[in-house]
Formats: structure tokens, sequence, C-alpha cells
């Protein structure tokens, strides 16, 4: 009896640990399509998302104002500087549990801003698909069957649970 409840214990952990992403994942997009940002922000680890997007958005940044300003090393490190203040602005603006929760319906979260080059209209019969990239990593990617653009949330065990932990904007 007491190897069969064991047993049984066993099974039940196992299932839960596989689970556990795909539940949160699933809460998470019932919150964004319910609009509801409290239940959203439960799941997200704003500060790491943040920092992904601003790595992001810096380079691209960065490489358009190189591009722009090959032959002036003044202007290239004035614009440099002024977008990576501008992209820390617009992403402390929009990483809020209201901005994420748009993105994941595959809404633009920043009209005019910098991330609305990125997503420039909303995504209609997205593709789903989610996956484990390792013990502590899931990922949820969203593919517009149109145009092939993947946008990729990042899942991070953290103790029992998972946080969204990073976002993957689609290249341009």
């Amino acid at each position: 009896m007491m190897r069969w409840l064991v047993g049984v214990l066993l099974v039940l952990a196992v299932v839960y640990f596989a689970a556990a992403p795909y539940l949160t994942a699933y809460r998470m997009k019932a919150a964004a399509d319910d609009n509801d940002s409290a239940a959203v922000s439960q799941h997200v680890d704003f500060e790491a998302v943040r920092a992904s997007l601003r790595a992001q958005l810096q380079g691209r940044v960065g490489e358009e104002v190189d591009a722009r300003t090959e032959d002036n090393p003044l202007a290239a490190v004035v614009g440099g500087a002024l977008g990576r203040a501008a992209v820390d602005s617009s992403i402390d603006a929009y990483v809020t549990p209201a901005g994420v929760a748009a993105l994941m319906r595959g809404e633009d979260p920043s009209p005019g801003g910098p991330i609305s080059g990125v997503m420039a209209e909303r995504l209609e019969d997205v593709e789903v698909s989610a996956g484990y990239r390792g013990l502590s990593r899931f990922a949820i990617v969203l593919t517009d069957p149109k145009s092939g653009r993947e946008a990729d949330f990042i899942l991070t065990r953290r103790g029992l649970g998972w946080q969204l932990t990073a976002i993957q904007l689609p290249l341009q």
C-alpha cells in the first residue's frame, strides 16, 4: 500500500512538473484576453522582461544610427545617446501589465514608439506553439502565418512556479 501511494505521488509530481508552464501560459493568455492586467502581472518578472527588450531595441537603434551616421562620428555619439534614452523611456512606459497583456494578444502596446515598427499591425490568425528549451526554460512562440515573423515569450522556472522573463520580438 505504501509503495503504491509513493508511486502515485511520484507520477503526480512528474505530471505537475511537465504541465506547470503550460498552465502558467494558459492563465496568462486568459488574463490577457480578459484585459486583467493584475492577473497577468502575477506571472511576469518585469525587470527581466525590460532587460531583454532593452538589449534588443538598443541593438536595433544602434545599427540604424551607425548606418545613418557613418561619416560623422559626433552625430553617431549623439544619436546613439539619444536613441538609448528613447528606448529606455519607452520600455519603462510600455513594459507594464497592460503592455505585456497587449503583446500577448498580438497587439502593438506602443503606437508610435520603438516597438510599433516591430509589430506593424495586429497579428491575426496567429499560430501558437510552445515547448521546453531546457529544464528551467519554456517558450511560447507566436507566428504570423503571412509573414512568418515570430515573437517568443520565454518563461523561466522560479521555485515551483514559472514567470515570463523575456520577450524576443520579431526581426525586421
